[in-house]
């Protein structure tokens, strides 16, 4: 993924072009730290953080930066630096376009493709109460909806998510550009290389209620 429009990303299409001064009403990223620095990078909790750090989705913003990518924006029309381009950052970036107030502190756009872009802007839903409520909505097997999920703005990865991004090409400011490095996408595969599910035995525990939901 060392091309402009790799298109590695997997942002939720509704939120990349949205209004920012709107959406920071309601929606609030608190990036990659704001997600993981309690809970999401323990062996024990599956170790979220790690998966993510190993996977393309982490270098997405970086691989603008390589002469690749710049070799790779000639070729599709775009003129200055990839990592200034709305078209490269719509989908090699999470949350580009939000409003300054729509971003914590933690937040930080050379994270690339993070936790939010699958999930949703995280401040609604971050505390480990919130989300002890949506584990036990869902259930140990996932298959249970969650009414708290759909309140927070919690989102779990789709095909349609996917391919907002993973495309041949995309239409950004009136304009269509082609992905130069495009394959084809396949939900299912790229489902389980990355994976990173709590443990079925610790999700069964926290179930119990012997793990305190307090923050």
């Amino acid at each position: 993924m060392k091309y402009l429009l790799t298109l590695a990303g997997i942002l939720i299409a509704a939120s990349l072009w949205a209004d920012p001064v709107a959406q920071a009403k309601d929606t609030i990223y608190i990036g990659v730290e704001g997600c993981t620095h309690a809970c999401h990078k323990k062996e024990d909790d599956g170790d979220q953080r790690s998966v993510w750090r190993k996977s393309k989705h982490s270098l997405a913003y970086k691989d603008l930066l390589g002469p690749e990518a710049k070799l790779a924006a000639k070729e599709v029309g775009l003129s200055g630096p990839p990592e200034k381009a709305e078209a490269c950052l719509v989908c090699h970036s999470t949350g580009y376009g939000a409003a300054p107030e729509a971003l914590r502190k933690s937040f930080k756009l050379e994270d690339g493709v993070q936790c939010e872009a699958c999930h949703g802007p995280g401040d609604r839903y971050r505390t480990k109460k919130v989300m002890m409520k949506i584990l036990r909505e869902r259930g140990v097997e996932r298959k249970g909806k969650s009414a708290t999920a759909l309140e927070t703005g919690l989102t779990f990865p789709a095909d349609t998510n996917c391919k907002s991004c993973h495309v041949p090409e995309i239409s950004v400011g009136g304009k269509t550009y082609k992905n130069p490095n495009y394959k084809a996408f396949n939900f299912d595969k790229a489902f389980e290389e990355m994976k990173h599910r709590v443990p079925d035995a610790r999700r069964k525990l926290d179930m119990t209620g012997n793990v305190s939901d307090e923050e």
